[in-house]
């Protein structure tokens, strides 16, 4: 083991720590690397120095410094990564910026950072302090120290900004300033709204390009690079296109250049569709004309080193790449109208944006939405997913006006946890409506065991539908919830009214609206099979009048010795037209498409969905109020606030003491307070008024998905028919409360204690979930803040007046165990 810090014994090693390596997005779009400085960057670092401003320097040093000698270069390049740590910005292989601090004493240390000048307003400075206030909460700080010029006002706006409380004060001409580096909701606001937006802005290039550049056309008609050049030009695009063609002098008509260095202007977006073999040097070609983004639908890199090496490449010359194997990308906004997919033609303009891997299954999609008369906004099909990923693609729609509707196909999930943040995110705005085939749902392949597999499948399951995703099993399921929320918006009521000409009908309707937790309204509007048009309208109008009724369902078959089907359509089209109440038409051998039905178009003029099976047709809208009424509970949390009074520091160095020479310690009872009592978890075994109502909160760290806290109830016969339910690490105390309420924990608590022979009060209930919703906030915080712990399990006991004690438990440290929720590089993907 190397040299440990000299103020506080703590189990790191002082050699290069891989896991503080992180692909970032700067805040125009652009991608940079962030990683701990080594002794191979003295000359990058050197040239880094001459590059800076003189008032630059001056800021950083104080003094003029025009030149590091060969010793300040050594001592600023080799560090121990504990006591002396320093972070380097890499973008297209230069050094843009530097951080550093270096220890004070046992809890606080200096830091400072220096960017380029001609990067400086892009949020390097941001990104810098993030990244370096992360790694000094791991080794343990608790906060930063800074002395700042005043007129270096650049930088004290940056620790503001970061979120940080910041205490200064200024003396003899130099500004002194400390803030805690604890994270915060303020700092985890800052950090998710950056990233959003820079995110969102590396993608711009791709979705709303000025220029584009195609590689690979040829005079081939069936070529792929053809194909790509002529679905630009049929689809308007209203930007620069430019064709790169070593030989040629026109394809289609349009001039060609020999290479990519030679185009005379900016270059948003380069479309590669060429042999796999050439791809490596177009991309070289790329980075040098400093293209902003590259869509390779070239394909044969089968390899995942390969497509790794892809998107090494890609980010290190500062682009984003989406691909490879991609079927493109398509913007129907009508000042882009840029179609650089294999699809043709251009899609109608709508408000949904789709996402997916797949090019068969993105067409396929493609062609459903326009046969049900859904038109699009924008669409991304990612390939391989070598860089750009539906986390990149939800943090663009997230603020994209014109994308009202967010539809996924997922074959692969890389960073589950990251991916549940944005959606809970996204969802809040918009709906987000995704399949997630096998490669999704599954654990990732690193799990040796099947069954390990099947649970923490049902555990991701679980995490996503507590985010507020719409999650479907089939594409058309996917297109029915698209169809209802564009004709008629987010619905929030759940009372349904039936009007219908068949008994079996109703009948099959109310059972699949009870199955969806609809509640169907006691009064009957069912009518003969032959009533005429009149009576169907009398019965639909009293429905939609009705103040019971949120929702009328519209259920129709055609008689088969009458033609009235069409005055019937007709008639609803009319009625629902005129009143602001959501109307859902089922119109049975309709053909399986509202737009297949020769009867459907006077009711898609008035924006009724119409569908042809009635179950169909209920579970669409089941997934619909659902969604609406998650998020009118998220937005009526009480307390999104995730950070507790907690002595962080004490816990971390009892860890770091029982950890002394081991890799891995099991505490059980004895050891527990150390951990548990300073974040308020104390014990009380000696109760003698402990029901049998025994619950269990088990906080874990999982390689895949990360730091979880569980649930569930530990008696081990209801455990066998009970679920543990889960929710990441931390947790605001309305997250944690939402978890008991949804657990198996309150149906323990509403049954009958055979101890006391009576069931809790409601009161007493609500007490002991909102004790429980704490105790499982205060284990998600512990896991979130010392990272040495990877797992907690504690019982909680329930006394007849409703309390709730630790009665004990027991804590596993990991010498390896690490979360850094602030990194952006996802896992591998599964496959593809």
């Amino acid at each position: 083991m190397g040299k440990v810090s000299r103020y506080v014994d703590h189990p790191f090693e002082s050699h290069y720590p891989m896991g503080w390596e992180a692909d970032v997005v700067l805040r125009d779009g652009a991608t940079a690397d962030i990683r701990p400085i080594c002794p191979d960057d003295t000359e990058a670092l050197r040239k880094f120095h001459e590059r800076l401003s003189a008032d630059t320097v001056y800021f950083r040093y104080f003094a003029p410094h025009p030149d590091l000698t060969t010793d300040e270069l050594s001592h600023l390049t080799n560090v121990d990564y504990i006591d002396r740590v320093a972070l380097v910005v890499v973008w297209r292989g230069d050094i843009i910026g530097v951080g550093r601090f270096d220890r004070i004493d046992a809890d606080s240390a200096e830091v400072a950072f220096v960017i380029r000048d001609d990067m400086q307003g892009r949020g390097v400075g941001s990104l810098l302090l993030e990244h370096l206030a992360s790694a000094a909460r791991e080794r343990g700080y608790r906060s930063f120290i800074a002395e700042v010029l005043p007129q270096n006002g650049r930088m004290l706006s940056t620790f503001r900004l970061a979120g940080f409380v910041v205490d200064q004060e200024t003396s003899d001409g130099v500004v002194h300033v400390r803030f805690d580096i604890a994270e915060s909701n303020a700092i985890d606001s800052v950090r998710e709204s950056r990233q959003q937006r820079s995110e969102a802005r590396s993608l711009e290039s791709l979705l709303e390009p000025r220029s584009i550049a195609i590689v690979g056309a040829s005079r081939r008609r069936e070529s792929i690079g053809n194909v790509c050049l002529v679905n630009v030009v049929s689809g308007g695009f209203t930007g620069q296109l430019f064709v790169v063609h070593p030989e040629a002098e026109r394809i289609r008509g349009i001039p060609c250049v020999r290479s990519l260095t030679e185009i005379p202007a900016p270059v948003d977006v380069v479309v590669i569709a060429v042999p796999a073999t050439e791809v490596a040097e177009v991309m070289k070609e790329a980075a040098l004309a400093q293209a902003k983004g590259i869509v390779l639908v070239s394909s044969g890199f089968d390899d995942a080193s390969q497509r790794a090496a892809l998107g090494r490449a890609a980010r290190s010359a500062g682009m984003r790449l989406l691909g490879p194997a991609a079927y493109g990308i398509i913007n129907t906004r009508t000042d882009v109208s840029a179609n650089c997919s294999l699809k043709a033609p251009m899609p109608a303009r709508g408000i949904n944006a789709f996402f997916c891997q797949s090019g068969a299954l993105g067409s396929d999609t493609l062609r459903r939405l326009a046969d049900r008369g859904l038109g699009l906004s924008s669409f991304i099909s990612a390939g391989h997913r070598a860089d750009i990923s539906g986390n990149d693609a939800l943090q663009y729609w997230y603020e994209d006006e014109d994308s009202r509707v967010v539809l996924m196909h997922l074959e692969t999930l890389g960073n589950p946890r990251k991916f549940a943040q944005i959606v809970s995110r996204v969802s809040r705005r918009k709906p987000v409506i995704a399949v997630r085939t096998l490669g999704a749902r599954a654990y990732h392949p690193w799990g040796n065991q099947a069954e390990d597999t099947l649970a923490r499948g049902a555990v991701l399951d679980q995490l996503l539908s507590d985010t507020g995703l719409i999650e479907v099993d089939t594409v058309d399921h996917m297109l029915d919830v698209a169809q209802i929320i564009n004709h008629c918006g987010v619905i929030s009521g759940n009372r349904i009214g039936i009007v219908g000409n068949s008994e079996a009908l109703e009948i099959l309707a109310r059972n699949a609206a009870e199955q969806q937790g609809l509640l169907c309204v006691s009064t009957s509007w069912t009518m003969g099979r032959s009533s005429s048009p009149d009576a169907y309208r009398r019965a639909l109008d009293d429905a939609l009048r009705s103040d019971e009724v949120d929702i009328v369902v519209a259920l129709h078959v055609p008689p088969v010795e009458s033609t009235s089907d069409r005055a019937v359509s007709e008639v609803i089209a009319q009625l629902a037209g005129g009143l602001s109440k959501p109307v859902i038409a089922v119109v049975v051998g309709a053909g399986g498409g509202a737009s297949e039905s020769h009867d459907s178009g006077a009711m898609l003029a008035q924006r009724i969905p119409v569908f042809d099976d009635v179950e169909q047709s209920l579970f669409a809208l089941g997934s619909v109020v659902r969604y609406a009424h998650h998020v009118k509970q998220r937005n009526l949390d009480e307390s999104p606030e995730i950070s507790i009074e907690a002595d962080t520091q004490l816990v971390r160095d009892h860890v770091a003491s029982l950890l002394q020479g081991k890799e891995r310690v099991l505490l059980d009872s004895s050891y527990l307070g150390q951990i548990l009592d300073p974040y308020g978890l104390g014990l009380d075994a000696s109760s003698n008024d402990i029901g049998r109502r025994a619950i269990v909160v088990n906080g874990l760290d999982d390689p895949w998905m990360g730091r979880m806290v569980g649930l569930g109830i530990s008696d081990r016969l209801a455990s066998l028919f009970a679920q543990t339910r889960y929710a990441w690490a931390p947790m605001s105390f309305s997250d944690a409360h939402r978890l008991a309420r949804r657990s198996d924990v309150l149906r323990l608590l509403e049954a009958q204690d055979p101890d006391i022979g009576r069931a809790l009060s409601a009161d007493q209930i609500e007490r002991t979930l909102r004790a429980v919703a704490e105790i499982v906030r205060r284990v998600g915080a512990l896991m979130h803040d010392v990272p040495r712990i990877v797992g907690v399990v504690v019982h909680v006991g329930v006394t007849s007046s409703g309390d709730a004690h630790i009665v004990n438990g027991s804590v596993e440290l990991s010498r390896t165990g690490t979360d850094r929720p602030w990194a952006t590089r996802s896992l591998p993907p599964v496959t593809g």
